[in-house]
């Protein structure tokens, strides 16, 4: 909660506003921030950016990892990172589900795409 509470600090001193020009208020950006905590969270892709931001994120809600590399996938289950990214006891602690499998994210309400452009 500490990291979404930071990302919504750095969204409001940017001055997010709603399309009619309105300021967010802090009590919406609470109810922003419980809605995300109970949320299940998809990263697409788990290379060096969405594996570390997959297991981070998984410390405070449900995460599924995806990536279409079933070798990659595999190795993450196994806590082996061929990235470096982070360590084995890291990949091995971690609440976050890795697949390959798109129908895993059936039950996902937030996506986060990080794949390659």
């Amino acid at each position: 909660s500490r990291l979404i509470a930071l990302a919504f600090q750095f969204v409001f001193k940017k001055g997010l506003r709603y399309k009619s020009g309105r300021h967010l208020k802090l009590n919406e950006i609470n109810r922003m921030t419980r809605t995300l905590h109970n949320s299940h969270v998809a990263v697409i892709g788990l290379g060096y950016v969405g594996m570390p931001l997959a297991v981070m994120l998984a410390r405070h809600m449900k995460v599924t990892g995806f990536d279409i590399s079933k070798a990659r996938v595999q190795s993450l289950q196994a806590g082996i990172d061929t990235n470096r990214e982070l360590k084995s006891e890291d990949l091995k602690n971690t609440t976050c589900v890795f697949t390959h499998q798109a129908d895993d994210l059936k039950e996902c309400t937030v996506f986060i795409v990080t794949v390659p452009t």
